[in-house]
């Protein structure tokens, strides 16, 4: 039976496929849009997290600092 290895919250998860369904199914396209969307909500989140911290990390769900965070990296 074939694998496919998904990366999760910083968590290896092993997902077993039918023989019928193939590894294959995403297109290159879209492989490389996920890694660039990932690879772009990581630096907001690092960015995000310094900024809280640097406040003196107050309460709340902090989206004030990703939204801000997001503004800055996009210009």
């Amino acid at each position: 039976m074939k694998t496919k290895k998904l990366i999760r919250a910083e968590k290896e998860v092993i997902v077993a496929l039918p023989p019928t369904e193939s590894l294959a199914t995403e297109s290159l396209t879209e492989v490389v849009l996920t890694e660039t969307t990932r690879t772009c909500e990581d630096t907001v989140r690092r960015r995000a997290y310094g900024d809280w911290q640097a406040a003196g990390c107050p309460e709340g769900d902090g989206v004030e600092f990703w939204l801000e965070a997001e503004r800055a990296l996009a210009s």
